[in-house]
């Protein structure tokens, strides 16, 4: 291979480069393309009344603009909230996922500097690759989303990073161990349960080996000083907190959300067998073709670990098995509690990628005068290429794909509502089941009025009255029953919506007779678009007809 050549191989600013261009770049792209989630609509709330209160202590639970939300700790919310709040981010979805998408960002670099270090560049790379195609995590709840993932990702990416740059870092280490105590703060103040884990896995691999004993012997003030700044930054709004709602805030975020999770459920859907999260995991591997490289990596580091005490392999291990053995061991489980674990195999795909390629090259530059150079070196890059082309690519372009597509019916609709009527009467809710997506698009519409006990009287009232039209929304059972009630006894409903408005009966009969509903079609729910709302909708609903 030619000096040049050698030279830009060995560039790290030139890998590091693709990663952020094939990357890095991509989590930006459209992020204001898709409606929030569930989960996104109660954090995005939060910051929204943060932002519109001035009070940014105590984050509110969606739809109430004064019930506290006391499930997470608020950095997240603070880290999204003030860069609004100061005008540099815009007070929209992108606005609300840009921090997502630069921590994201940056645990993608640090996971290619650890690969780097385990076996070259082209481990790091690949590395990144594999997380970037395993697409629940840049799709589902993950580092393009306004949720907590991001946050705790990066928190694990960074202290590994920085224990294995202590090792090497000589007798002066404690920026890199201030850097692990930061990063443990940023994952135990955004979502604290799962930030645990992190001293627990790096305390065992700092004792695994005597000469890191040592190590930790001699920079234990470091430590010392470190442990007092985590402290600082972490116990003042638990106390303040604490002064506040008292022994309610630690009964909801650790015992409702802790260990009834564990031991029970807050919802009977997240309840998976114990091997949820490796079946899960495994199907992704082979759905995108990682497995190929992911299962042979793996094997190499465990066989190196073990014979050769490699404390970085040891490491990796602990990085996954630790925490995916105890979460197992819970009721509740949602796939996205295990993205802080997943480079490890990613990091083990790109071992074996790398450790493969190297031993390629260099055995054919040792092949001898058998050759010519140019022979060997074509033998070379044909092996490699073929090793790459295990390389889960067309996963790659499926998850650009994605990126790239529009999914926001609920921001067109929320436009559409605020132009088709400036009363703000709110919106009229019955029936729904557990989703918040529907009532942080529509609660700037006027007040969101969420009932459990069913009427329809009230819900005719608002869709054939005139001087009481408000958008309806009914869960599917809900809607369901409403419609067959109408269909088979719609006077006496009409005349009992009619007691609740100044509106005679006949006026109800006559606006029910002869005008149609708009209809949408939700997750889980019908919106209903009586007056001036219907044009805001594509179907349209005559109760006499049949069901849409």
């Amino acid at each position: 291979m030619p000096a040049w050549m050698i030279r830009v191989w060995r560039a790290p600013w030139l890998w590091a480069a693709l990663v952020i261009i094939l990357f890095c770049v991509p989590l930006f792209t459209g992020l204001d393309r898709r409606d929030f989630d569930n989960d996104e609509a109660i954090y995005s709330f939060s910051v929204d009344i943060m932002l519109k209160s001035g009070d940014w202590m105590t984050p509110r639970m969606i739809p109430s603009e004064t019930f506290p939300f006391l499930e997470k700790p608020p950095l997240k919310f603070w880290m999204v909230g003030l860069p609004i709040k100061w005008g540099l981010l815009p007070a929209n979805e992108f606005g609300m996922r840009f921090w997502d998408a630069l921590m994201g960002s940056i645990a993608f670099l640090y996971i290619f500097a650890i690969g780097r270090r385990l076996a070259g560049p082209l481990c790091g790379l690949v590395a990144v690759l594999l997380l970037f195609t395993h697409g629940p995590l840049i799709l589902e709840h993950g580092l393009r989303t306004n949720n907590m993932e991001a946050a705790v990702f990066l928190a694990y990416a960074g202290a590994v990073f920085h224990f294995l740059a202590w090792r090497k870092s000589g007798p002066d280490g404690r920026a890199h161990i201030i850097a692990m105590a930061l990063y443990f703060v940023l994952g135990f103040m955004t979502k604290f349960v799962a930030a645990l884990f992190l001293p627990v896995i790096l305390a065992i691999a700092a004792l695994l080996k005597r000469e890191d004993q040592v190590r930790l012997y001699f920079h234990w003030r470091g430590f010392l000083l470190a442990g007092v700044i985590a402290i600082a930054l972490i116990a003042p709004w638990f106390v303040y907190e604490y002064q506040i709602y008292g022994h309610r805030r630690y009964d909801t975020i650790f015992g409702d959300h802790v260990v009834k999770r564990l031991t029970a459920y807050l919802d009977p859907t997240h309840l998976q067998p114990w091997h949820f999260y490796f079946t899960h995991l495994w199907g992704l591997l082979r759905e995108s073709g990682a497995w190929f490289v992911v299962v042979p990596g793996a094997l190499l580091i465990l066989r190196r670990t073990l014979f050769h005490r490699w404390l970085e392999g040891a490491l990796i291990i602990l990085w996954f098995v630790l925490p995916m053995a105890v979460i197992s061991a819970g009721t509740s489980k949602l796939y996205h509690y295990a993205y802080p674990f997943l480079p490890p195999f990613a990091l083990a795909g790109g071992y074996f990628v790398g450790v493969t390629t190297s031993a390629l090259w260099r055995g054919m530059q040792r092949a001898g005068s058998a050759m010519g150079p140019a022979s060997r070196a074509a033998i070379s890059a044909v092996a490699i290429a073929a090793i790459l082309l295990l390389l889960p690519i067309p996963a790659y372009q499926r998850v650009i794909a994605e990126i790239r597509r529009d999914a926001h019916p609920l921001q067109n609709l929320r436009a559409c509502l605020e132009a088709a009527d400036s009363k703000r009467n709110g919106v009229w809710v019955e029936g729904l089941g557990f989703t918040h997506r529907y009532s942080y698009y529509l609660y700037n519409l006027g007040t969101w009025e969420q009932r459990d006990i069913a009427s329809d009287q009230t819900v005719a009232m608002h869709l054939y009255s005139p001087d009481a039209y408000r958008p309806v929304m009914l869960g599917d059972k809900r809607y369901v029953d409403f419609i067959a009630h109408m269909r088979g006894d719609s006077e006496s409903v009409l005349r009992g919506a009619a007691r609740h408005t100044t509106n005679p009966p006949e006026l109800l009969f006559e606006v029910f007779r002869g005008s149609t509903v708009g209809f949408m079609q939700l997750e889980s729910a019908v919106l209903l678009l009586p007056g001036p709302f219907s044009s805001c909708a594509v179907d349209r609903l005559k109760i006499g007809s049949p069901l849409p």
